[in-house]
């Protein structure tokens, strides 16, 4: 590929991960908004500073200052440092991802959940899950703590970004504990859990499948019978068994779990004796699978 047609690709716009942002944003604003802001529930982060600041100006002046309003304001000073320190490609998606986190906050504000605080804490936290693992999938953040992490981390490379992410975040939970008291901080660190959980399973992928190991003397039949009747492809290892030293064929095979049910029917059929290891993989890329990555 020529340089020019680099720079055109480079420059083209992924409409997807345009999608994705916004769609992650709203999630997570509708996490924010409806479930843990009304309960106070500080989970680290821009926003978690938001919540404090709400309620001490709803104490001192009657008025709380809207959450969308603290994070576009703190994180404007923050995008324009990482802009100079990291440049302008790395913080394009994340500033898209911390405008309309901003919009969709001040778009759902007076919908809130009162009710019970452990509920909101679980629900906002998978709302808030789904929407970060979103925004996550694209290579952007909402900004805010991830952001500051980041830039602190260009000067201060002997850290990694999750330790600086650690401590910032500890210390707006921490905030939260002064303001709001022992237990609803401890209703956050559960929706802490659920949404890092959430947002985990999010990035991974939810294309979980079977990888499966089978060692017989029957090798190759098996792998004609694989082949031919459920059409996945099959690998041939070198192995060798320790207590007899010989010379094995281990074969690996990679399925869905529905067909995994029917490998092992197979195996069976061929050599009721052989040894099979059936475990989870998370995610698979290749041809079968998924067969492209952002």
């Amino acid at each position: 590929m020529k340089k020019r047609d680099r720079a055109k690709a480079k420059g083209k716009i992924n409409w997807m991960s345009v999608l994705k942002i916004l769609l992650g944003s709203m999630l997570l604003a509708l996490g924010l908004d409806i479930f843990l802001a009304p309960s106070n529930i500080v989970t680290g982060g821009i926003t978690g500073i938001g919540i404090i600041i709400r309620d001490i100006t709803r104490r001192v002046w009657g008025i709380g200052i809207s959450l969308s309003i603290t994070n576009l304001v703190i994180n404007i000073p923050i995008l324009v440092v990482a802009w100079i320190v990291k440049g302008r490609r790395y913080i394009a998606r994340t500033a898209l991802a911390t405008v309309s986190l901003s919009g969709f906050l001040y778009l759902f504000e007076h919908i809130t959940y009162s009710g019970n605080i452990l509920l909101a804490a679980i629900y906002g936290g998978v709302l808030s899950g789904i929407g970060l693992g979103l925004v996550f999938t694209t290579q952007a953040t909402t900004g805010g703590s991830d952001m500051i992490a980041a830039i602190v981390q260009h000067y201060v490379p002997h850290f990694s970004v999750s330790n600086f992410l650690l401590i910032i975040d500890g210390l707006i939970v921490c905030g939260g504990v002064l303001v709001f008291g022992l237990e609803t901080a401890m209703y956050a660190l559960i929706a802490v859990y659920i949404t890092t959980a959430v947002s985990d399973r999010v990035v991974d992928g939810f294309h979980y499948s079977k990888a499966i190991y089978i060692i017989s003397d029957h090798g190759q039949e098996i792998a004609d019978a694989i082949l031919q009747k459920i059409d996945r492809g099959v690998t041939g290892l070198n192995g060798r068994g320790m207590y007899t030293s010989t010379d094995k064929l281990v074969l690996l095979c990679t399925s869905s779990s529905k067909e995994s049910v029917k490998i092992k029917q197979i195996v069976h059929s061929i050599d009721p004796k052989a040894f099979m290891i059936i475990h989870d993989a998370r995610e698979v890329l290749g041809e079968g699978f998924i067969e492209s990555v952002e």
